[in-house]
């Protein structure tokens, strides 16, 4: 799983995040938080919500990732990583890439791999310069999905229309 800096930068558009599949029951969730994140609220009665800090012994850290599982007690607003809640949107969910791969759904295995290769595999240069920016899977299947659905290309900084 790509935990990288560049791939927490390229995730953080509305349009990743708002596939964030929040309605799906439980499973592992990779999440980065956008701001140093703690808790508040009273432990005793079980009330603790994720607050944006500056404390640096902030529970969760600007530019770390954590996994979190969807917990359905605290309703579908907010995520749990065993005892508290978590706001999740001061987090940038991070998609794996099986989860990249099912934005695509209806597409059979054999037409996702050709349509794949194709991209990532072009025999135009410039695309194939293009492709070559991106260092793991993650990154090279997140760009996929932003130039087939959103038609959308990362410049260096962010995703920008074709």
């Amino acid at each position: 799983m790509d935990t990288s800096e560049q791939y927490i930068k390229r995730c953080d558009c509305e349009e990743i995040q708002g596939l964030r599949p929040l309605d799906k029951e439980a499973e592992t969730w990779y999440l980065s938080p956008r701001t140093n994140v703690d808790f508040g609220g009273d432990s005793a009665s079980g009330s603790l919500k994720s607050e944006v800090t500056q404390a640096e012994d902030a529970r969760f850290i600007q530019g770390k990732v954590y996994t979190f599982g969807d917990y359905e007690a605290f309703g579908k607003d907010y995520w749990c990583d065993g005892y508290e809640s978590i706001d999740p949107n001061l987090f940038i969910w991070l998609p794996r890439q099986d989860e990249l791969q099912a934005m695509f759904g209806g597409y059979g295995v054999r037409q996702l791999t050709q349509c794949f290769f194709r991209f990532a595999c072009s025999i135009n240069c410039d695309e194939l310069e293009y492709t070559q920016i991106f260092t793991s899977m993650e990154q090279l299947w997140l760009a996929f999905v932003m130039k087939e659905k959103f038609k959308k290309k990362w410049n260096g900084t962010e995703w920008v229309s074709e």
